[in-house]
């Protein structure tokens, strides 16, 4: 079932990139090490190589000086792109915050927010649906894509997860355009 539509990391990057509308909210779901991070870091590089436009990361769980770091080994072995600016996501207080920090920034060609849980955390405990649904509209209000990683619980450690799993842990794929799922194969599938 999955072995015709799974595909490799860089296979996926080149399609989001050629096909990624404006105002899209995407979802990358995956179990730890299974290269999410790495995925929103290559497709960061390789957006701000193509439309030549920043791409702005807001990372609630590594450093910027970290993530520098790892865009340097993990990307593209030369000097970090000076089109990526990563925030640290622990400085923003609210979603009004995280507009704020985006109208700073001119030609902003995506963003990414790294992960889920933790700016759900940081947001009142609101539930998934509701920071997805505030950040859909943060798409369209700047005409910007989103890329949100999200963390898969251990239940999927045995599974490959589908969008009928998600939904069954109360997250409405329909408010997202987009959903890819990693795997600990290190291959990705396009569930929407």
């Amino acid at each position: 079932m999955y072995q015709e539509s799974e595909v490799n990391m860089d296979k996926v990057i080149n399609e989001l990139t050629e096909t990624i509308n404006s105002n899209d909210l995407i979802l990358v779901a995956g179990r730890p090490l299974t290269g999410k991070a790495t995925f929103s870091l290559k497709l960061a590089s390789e957006m701000t190589k193509k439309n030549n436009k920043n791409v702005v990361y807001f990372s609630f769980e590594e450093s910027p000086k970290t993530l520098y770091s790892r865009i340097k080994e993990k990307i593209n072995n030369s000097s970090p792109n000076d089109n990526i600016y990563v925030i640290n996501g622990i400085d923003t207080k609210s979603m009004i915050d995280i507009k704020k920090i985006l109208a700073e920034f001119k030609d902003v060609g995506a963003v990414i927010i790294d992960y889920l849980q933790l700016l759900e955390i940081r947001y009142n405990k609101q539930e998934y649906n509701e920071v997805l649904e505030e950040l859909k509209l943060i798409a369209v209000e700047f005409n910007v894509p989103i890329i949100v990683v999200h963390q898969l619980g251990i239940k999927f450690d045995k599974i490959k997860p589908t969008l009928e799993d998600l939904q069954n842990i109360s997250i409405d794929v329909d408010i997202t355009d987009r959903v890819i799922f990693s795997y600990p194969d290190n291959s990705f599938h396009i569930g929407k």
